[in-house]
């Protein structure tokens, strides 16, 4: 059914070039160019999945590369998902023109060119690099002794990554120790590492034309006409939230992910249990995101939409998930204020420990070339850890970490209040939080909707914004739920709803799973794009472009604008 539906998408599309062009007012008349605009986005959603194949494959071959030669794992695949998305940038609008361009001049000339799936939109290249390591070298740790004045007594070892002078102890009687006043120099052992420095890249519309094996002179009409035609239903931009957009893999709302981990919880006390249950809350909840950083404490709303200013994804990446764990857990901004980057953790103040005496809450970071990862332990030898791999939070046994710090050691000014306003224990033990939670704090599942409300939202945003992208689709879910909470509209979701839509109109529609996704999580209060209650009303600006009769316009343009989300206008009561 579904190839049906694409093949019929990719006919309309491909007879785009065929149409005239003329004012936006007659086109939104024109039967043909609704067509077109539903095929479009049809088409959009195939290109998603040739994207992610694309990347899947060239992940699978990098790392079959990597076995087959020994080359450094973690060096190169942190080579490979360290970079933003290479389809960030990538003219969709155009790849579109010019794949159905061919296509169509293929069919009148009795040519054969590759299917859409075959294109090998993303591309890489792999330089070996090999470089010289130092082996982490383990030595004796000394601490104060609380009893002797200038007596120290062994506390276990810790490692050392460079050549490192260390202070000279001589053994009492007592079997204390004591400082000798001199230095030794400590030389690791040095080994060769081998690795792949590896970049991706797509191809150009261009590159296209000689994928498809077509002179681009031959349909250079043709492709201008399908550009132009195409850019009046959609953008790049409205693309971009589509193809590349990472949502979760598990239910954002639910807490079944941290139930694994309840025992490791429950058997910590104080500050200890605090970073740790909060550390665990955040698992398959934010996505990673390179250089995300937190901005307050708690679960951010805005986490999973996409970024206008960067073409990327609000989220976090390791040391971001650390200092948000620790500012959510209360820690003063002296503290958590050091774990910006792995680079600021390792030359940071705070209190350095070793392998051997981890204790869950603590801070893990690897010392290697370039990249590093952080994490926090939670115990038997597992960590908390916001993966580039896994594109989110996970709990893995992380071997990597060499470098360890305890700011829980000797934590000061702890602000209780914000703990107390984010964690609890009902929050582990029970999945059906829905009562006596603070609203404003939205790491909770604070609203009762079903499955049925969802799936309806879902076919409302697909039948109303399809084609307009991630931010869009949350935005439009904002609107049908303000409407629910306000006087002026029904009082639930599904009134509120069908007096915008007819029953048999929405039951044709079958929302894609991305869009599922969405409703879901704005029906949960995770998602939040408008953040506005007051925001109950948008439109379609291609509606009433060119339009000269005033009678048209909407009865809600009177209302404030709010703000404008690709070609949606949202207004504000």
């Amino acid at each position: 059914m579904l190839k049906r539906i694409l093949a019929g998408a990719m006919a309309v599309v491909m007879l785009a070039g065929a149409y005239p062009i003329r004012t936006q007012a007659a086109t939104q008349t024109n039967t043909k160019v609704i067509q077109l605009k539903a095929s479009v986005i049809n088409v959009v959603f195939l290109l998603k999945e040739v994207f992610e194949d694309r990347y899947s494959i060239a992940e699978e071959e990098i790392k079959e590369l990597i076995r087959e030669k020994g080359y450094d794992y973690s060096l190169s695949m942190d080579s490979f998902y360290d970079q933003p998305s290479p389809f960030k940038d990538a003219d969709y609008i155009r790849y579109l023109s010019a794949y159905m361009s061919c296509k169509k001049y293929a069919q009148e000339n009795s040519m054969s060119v590759p299917q859409l799936r075959e294109i090998p939109f993303l591309s890489y290249e792999v330089t070996e690099q090999n470089v010289k390591e130092y082996v982490p070298t383990k030595i004796p740790h000394f601490s104060q002794s609380d009893r002797i004045l200038d007596e120290f007594i062994r506390n276990g070892d810790e490692y050392i990554m460079s050549p490192t002078e260390v202070d000279v102890y001589e053994q009492q009687m007592n079997g204390h120790y004591k400082a000798t006043g001199e230095k030794q120099l400590v030389e690791p052992e040095e080994k060769d590492v081998s690795y792949i420095d590896i970049k991706l890249s797509v191809i150009s519309p261009e590159d296209l034309f000689d994928e498809m094996g077509i002179d681009k002179e031959l349909v250079g009409d043709d492709y201008e006409r399908r550009t132009e035609m195409i850019r009046r239903v959609t953008s790049n931009q409205s693309i971009a939230q589509t193809v590349f957009i990472n949502l979760p893999s598990i239910s954002i709302t639910s807490n079944a992910a941290i139930m694994e981990y309840v025992p490791y919880i429950e058997q910590l006390e104080g500050i200890r249990r605090t970073i740790v249950q909060t550390a665990l809350s955040l698992i398959g909840k934010v996505p990673y995101e390179w250089g995300g950083k937190a901005s307050h404490p708690g679960y951010d709303t805005i986490w999973w939409s996409y970024n206008e200013e960067n073409g990327l994804q609000h989220g976090l990446d390791c040391s971001g998930f650390v200092q948000w764990t620790y500012m959510t857990s209360g820690f003063p901004k002296e503290v958590y204020g050091q774990m910006a980057s792995t680079k600021a953790i390792k030359s940071s103040s705070l209190r350095p420990t070793t392998r051997d005496a981890l204790r869950p809450g603590d801070i893990g970071v690897t010392n290697r070339l370039g990249t590093n990862h952080t994490g926090i332990y939670i115990g038997d030898g597992l960590w908390c850890h916001c993966s580039s791999d896994k594109k989110t939070v996970t709990v893995s046994k992380y071997n990597n970490f060499c470098v360890y710090y305890s700011p829980a050691e000797d934590p000061v000014n702890i602000d209780a209040d914000v703990v107390q306003s984010y964690m609890s224990d009902e929050y582990i033990n029970n999945d059906n939080i829905c009562n006596n939670v603070d609203t404003q704090n939205p790491i909770y599942y604070t609203l009762k909707y079903s499955y049925e409300d969802e799936e309806l939202l879902a076919k409302f945003i697909s039948l109303k914004a399809k084609g307009e992208g991630m931010n869009c689709w949350a935005a439009v879910g904002e609107v049908m739920k303000n409407r629910v909470a306000s006087d002026m509209f029904p009082e639930t979701l599904s009134e509120a709803i069908y007096q915008n839509a007819g029953k048999e109109e929405l039951s044709a529609v079958e929302p894609p799973e991305d869009i599922l996704n969405v409703a879901h999580m704005v029906l949960s209060g995770q998602l939040k794009v408008l953040d506005n209650p007051r925001a109950v009303f948008f439109f379609d600006t291609r509606d009433l472009d060119n339009e000269e009769d005033e009678d048209n316009e909407p009865e809600w343009d009177s209302y404030p604008w709010f703000t404008t989300i690709n070609n949606y206008v949202f207004y504000s009561l």
